[in-house]
């Protein structure tokens, strides 16, 4: 929680014409809405712990699915590579044999 001198705050309340039990209740209701509404170092690195842990998460997932990608991107690169060899191995085949019967007349 945020500094918050409650001993001054009652103070200065009473100075300005409160009553002792006025200005207990001012403060006590100030403190108490404060204290809901304000982040302390500890809350603060606890969400830190959170978000980092999260980030960790996501890059390790994203990591794994990126080594996917990739494995089937190799993958279906072979597969072309594979099939344009055989499809180059068939012209060159039938290239030969049109070669052939070319001399062969």
């Amino acid at each position: 929680m945020i500094g918050f001198d409650t001993l001054r705050a009652m103070e200065s309340l009473r100075d300005s014409g409160f009553e002792e039990s006025q200005a207990r209740a001012v403060v006590d209701t100030f403190k108490d809405a404060v204290a809901g509404s304000v982040a302390t170092k500890a809350d603060l690195q606890e969400v830190k712990g959170e978000l980092q842990a999260e980030i960790q998460e996501v890059k390790t997932g994203l990591q794994a699915e990126m080594q996917e990608v990739r494995t089937g991107l190799q993958a279906e690169m072979q597969e072309v590579r594979t099939g344009l060899q055989a499809e180059m191995q068939e012209v060159r085949t039938g290239l030969q044999a049109e070669i052939q019967e070319v001399r062969a007349e």
